[in-house]
């Protein structure tokens, strides 16, 4: 249920995002997008009760790249993995230069603690009398709920992101790259 619902606002917000900016869309236009489905095969990344990362951003991926397809007809899609296989971080770099990609999406999922609070209540006797005597417990599930989404700049210094900073370095080879890169 969350994940349709997730799936549903997420196409819906990149179609509107793609396609209402009118005035862009004139001086530029994408297309080629690379869509990269996080981690796979050997690399499960994190779990929930009934999933694995892997599984669900290879699923959101296609179904991504299929949304966009039948919207845009002549965008050229490029997936870095469509089965349960391990691709290191260089090859989808390197997937997306050689395609000469206006748009590089990675989908990848976080887990997130959810805590169960239950209430117990019971009667003790104290001085003759029955008292309500209330405990609270808070317990952690395995469970996932919610979603994040982060973009990805110049300024984290992560070990793969020295790979993308590596592979991108042309960015900084640009007029004012400080300025017109400035919040990502």
């Amino acid at each position: 249920m969350y994940l349709k619902t997730f799936l549903a606002f997420f196409i819906s917000f990149v179609l509107v995002n793609a396609l209402d900016n009118q005035a862009y869309a004139q001086h530029y236009k994408i297309k080629t997008i690379v869509i990269d489905a996080g981690h796979g095969g050997k690399d499960g990344s994190t779990r929930g009760l009934y999933s694995k990362e892997k599984d669900v951003a290879l699923k959101t991926a296609l179904n991504l790249g299929r949304a966009l397809k039948d919207s845009l007809k002549d965008i050229n899609i490029i997936y870095t993995r469509t089965t349960d296989v391990f691709v290191p971080l260089y090859e989808r770099i390197k997937m997306a230069n050689e395609a000469k990609a206006d748009l590089f999406i990675s989908i990848h999922l976080n887990d997130m603690p959810v805590y169960t609070t239950r209430k117990l209540s019971y009667y003790k006797k104290v001085h003759g009398k029955k008292r309500p005597v209330y405990t609270t417990t808070r317990s952690k599930s395995t469970s996932t709920h919610g979603t994040e989404t982060f973009v990805s700049g110049t300024s984290r210094l992560d070990e793969q992101d020295e790979v993308i900073k590596r592979e991108n370095s042309s960015i900084f080879l640009e007029d004012n790259y400080k300025k017109n890169y400035e919040g990502f």
